[in-house]
């Protein structure tokens, strides 16, 4: 199908990015290759969908491209949850935030990788969802999203409510 022969394209055409040294368009041949690769057959080659996402991610970072680095941590989170990898969906997004300096856009990461904890089967991990909760809170206060902030803050509260 058509999947197929995008990937075939991405492929050959990363060689030639490599060589001339052009790492925003790797980049995004990679990330584009990896999401080929989920369309195509979603439960096999994992390791491929997740090698290209990683050396996207790397060539964005080279390039210090933040948002496009935000937008292939959430794209590869989504991918992660559809595989029912909801742990590691999570970490991806909280790394992202390791090498981001907008408050922000951390927040949002945190907020989303808390988020995804309560997607853990069979059992949400509650208490991380609560505790990335409060990273995106402190997040949000710092980018001046005050209301945004303490709704992290309630909802982080409740939880650990119920467990005293």
């Amino acid at each position: 199908g058509d999947w197929e022969l995008a990937l075939s394209h991405y492929k050959l055409v990363q060689a030639d990015y490599k060589r001339d040294k052009a790492w925003r368009h790797l980049a995004g041949a990679c990330e584009m290759a990896a999401l080929c690769h989920f369309m195509t057959a979603p439960d096999s080659k994992r390791h491929a969908q997740d090698e290209l996402f990683d050396a996207a991610f790397a060539n964005y970072q080279r390039m210090s491209l933040s948002r496009h680095c935000v937008r292939l941590t959430v794209l590869h989170a989504d991918v992660l949850r559809a595989r029912g990898k909801a742990v590691e969906a999570a970490e991806k997004l909280i790394r992202a935030t390791a090498s981001d300096t907008m408050d922000l856009r951390c927040a949002l990461m945190y907020e989303q990788a808390a988020l995804t904890f309560l997607q853990v089967t069979p059992q949400a991990h509650v208490r991380k969802y609560a505790l990335h909760l409060v990273h995106a809170g402190h997040r949000f206060l710092n980018a001046g999203h005050k209301a945004h902030g303490l709704r992290c803050y309630l909802s982080a509260y409740a939880v650990y409510e119920r467990k005293s």
